[in-house]
C-alpha cells in the first residue's frame, strides 16, 4: 500500500511531467529543480487545505416505511463516498 506520499508523488509527478517540469531528483530524494520543488510545495498546501464536510446523517422529514428506506439508502451512499475519498491514499480530511 502507498503511503500519502507516494500517493501525492505519483499523481504530482504524473501531472508535472506534461507541464515540462523537471522531475529529476538529487541525493537527498528531492527535486533538482527549484520550479519543481515549488510546484510540489504549492500541490501538497493545496491538498492539505481541503476539508469535505458531509452535513451528517440523512433525517427523513416523513414517517413510514418508504421514508426510512430513502434514509437508509441516503445515509449508505454517504459512508460510500466517504469511503471513496479516503481510499484515494491523498489524506483528505472528510468531516464528520
Amino acid at each position: 500500500m502507498m503511503t500519502i506520499e507516494e500517493k501525492r508523488r505519483e499523481l504530482f509527478e504524473a501531472w508535472a511531467d506534461g507541464q515540462g517540469y523537471n522531475l529529476e531528483y538529487n541525493d537527498l530524494t528531492i527535486y533538482e529543480s527549484g520550479a519543481t520543488r515549488c510546484a510540489w510545495s504549492g500541490f501538497n498546501a493545496a491538498l492539505d487545505a481541503v476539508v469535505i464536510e458531509f452535513v451528517g446523517e440523512y433525517e427523513p422529514t416523513e414517517t413510514g416505511e418508504h421514508a426510512q428506506q430513502v434514509a437508509l439508502v441516503a445515509n449508505c451512499m454517504l459512508d460510500d463516498c466517504r469511503d471513496a475519498i479516503e481510499s484515494t491514499g491523498l489524506g483528505l480530511k472528510v468531516l464528520p
